[in-house]
């Protein structure tokens, strides 16, 4: 059955529930002995802990409280920490360090956390440099994933990281409207990414 999980304003136990079943989806992309990188979010860190289930994971990541989760809880996972300079409040890493890190590494998958997506518009962020690094790890992976609960769908965010097409696959709990569906019905060419709504 189809996890139908509405998420109204300040409904965090809901949404919590939607952002699990969303990294239990995606754990099913990966593979034993890939190199992920993992971008900052609350549903990157449900997903990370879900890492244990694959052997021989290393993450690459900016996100401190990704890197500390697998630290004092995950001993089987590697982590490599991406430089740069901290942007207070957040705990994750940007800059030209952290640009210059993500021209050396190449990993498997990109497991990317938009702050919104916009039909016209794509994959958004609200802060310019967190999109030039989110960026940069989409073009540093064989293929990429976004991670995105339904509140994410036509909200807000002023600085687009990547188009529809950057991303082979998209899981989701759902898709309010069909509108990422129907914004993928209406990309031309062959370069569709997949679609997967997360189930109970």
């Amino acid at each position: 059955f189809e996890r139908m999980l509405y998420t109204p304003a300040g409904n965090t136990a809901v949404l919590g529930l939607a952002k699990q079943a969303i990294a239990q989806s995606a754990i099913e992309l990966v593979n034993d002995g890939d190199t992920l990188l993992l971008d900052s979010g609350t549903t990157a860190l449900e997903f990370v802990q879900l890492l244990d289930q694959r052997n021989g994971i290393t993450v690459i990541t900016a996100d401190i409280t990704v890197a500390d989760y697998i630290d004092e809880s995950m001993p089987s996972v590697d982590v490599v920490m991406l430089g740069g300079a901290l942007r207070k409040g957040h705990r994750y890493l940007y800059g030209p360090l952290t640009m210059q890190a993500l021209q050396m590494v190449h990993a498997d998958l990109a497991v990317m956390c938009p702050g919104a997506f916009v039909s016209s518009c794509g994959f958004t962020t609200d802060f310019p440099q967190m999109a030039e690094t989110k960026t940069a790890m989409i073009a540093a992976a064989h293929q990429s994933v976004a991670l995105m609960d339904n509140s994410k769908v036509n909200g807000r965010g002023m600085y687009r990281f990547a188009e529809l097409t950057d991303v082979n696959t998209i899981v989701m709990d759902r898709d309010p409207d069909h509108a990422v569906a129907t914004s993928i019905a209406e990309t031309t060419g062959s370069a569709r990414p997949a679609l997967i709504i997360a189930t109970s």
